[in-house]
């Protein structure tokens, strides 16, 4: 075939590529096309010793991914949600990189299959969600999620990614107007590439905030992991709020 632009992100069919498909037409008839994408890019050589991955907010539907000619991990399958390589190991910091993306607009997965393609709607292809590059430091928070009550408590569990070696976690909450609500509380992560902690504690005053007719009180939580001294890692926000319905009763929303 002839090597040609596309812009990404976009439905391949939509710039001219490819053929319209129904999810409700035969297997037989629909065409399992396939798709390469090619980009070369530059990492900044300021990046090196971070932990750099690539993104993908989503890709319809098989998703094989190489770096500069080598595989950044198992191919993707499922085009509804988002997926990233750890691509470290394969870049050339300060200078050009390759990257190329293979498609299949139909997936090997039969479950895949019946989930996202049998049904009533049009059927595309290509990647038609953002692509980027994410630089973290070595050792970052990965993911955390918290668990608000009615009576004040929070329970916060943090996940890192990178080796922890007892790093401090330190966590904080404080109003959309950057005050703070109630003091901040801490855990040592364990040793690992992967590992987390649960704390509970009690902030604020005697009840959480309160829906009022001009709004909605609305904390803003700050989760913070510490490697060493005072050396900031990384730094999450997420909102959450109580909202008081009665006298006796907070509904927590996240």
């Amino acid at each position: 075939g002839k090597w040609t632009k596309i812009p990404v992100p976009s439905c391949w069919e939509c710039q001219g590529f490819g053929q319209y498909t129904y999810g409700h037409m035969k297997a037989g008839e629909r065409l399992n096309e396939s798709g390469i994408y090619r980009h070369n890019f530059t990492v900044p050589s300021g990046w090196k010793g971070k932990r750099v991955s690539i993104v993908f907010e989503g890709v319809m539907t098989d998703t094989e991914v190489l770096i500069n000619g080598k595989s950044a991990g198992e191919t993707h399958q499922g085009g509804y949600y988002e997926f990233k390589y750890d691509i470290t190991r394969l870049l050339k910091f300060g200078k050009e990189n390759s990257l190329e993306v293979r498609v299949d607009k139909s997936s090997s997965n039969e479950s895949v299959v019946h989930a996202e393609r049998e049904a009533d709607f049009w059927v595309f292809g290509g990647i038609f969600r953002p692509v980027y590059l994410e630089a973290k430091p070595s050792l970052n928070i990965d993911s955390f999620a918290i668990d608000a009550r009615a009576d004040g408590t929070l329970k916060v569990s943090v996940a890192s990614e990178g080796k922890a070696d007892g790093a401090k976690i330190i966590a904080s909450v404080e109003t959309l107007d950057g005050k703070a609500f109630g003091k901040p509380f801490e855990g040592t992560l364990g040793e690992g590439k992967f590992a987390g902690f649960d704390r509970q504690v009690r902030v604020g005053a005697d009840r959480p905030g309160e829906c009022r007719p001009s709004g909605t009180f609305l904390d803003d939580r700050p989760v913070a992991a510490r490697a060493g001294a005072d050396r900031d890692v990384v730094v999450g926000r997420d909102p959450f709020d109580y909202r008081k319905i009665w006298d006796d009763m907070y509904l927590h929303c996240n």
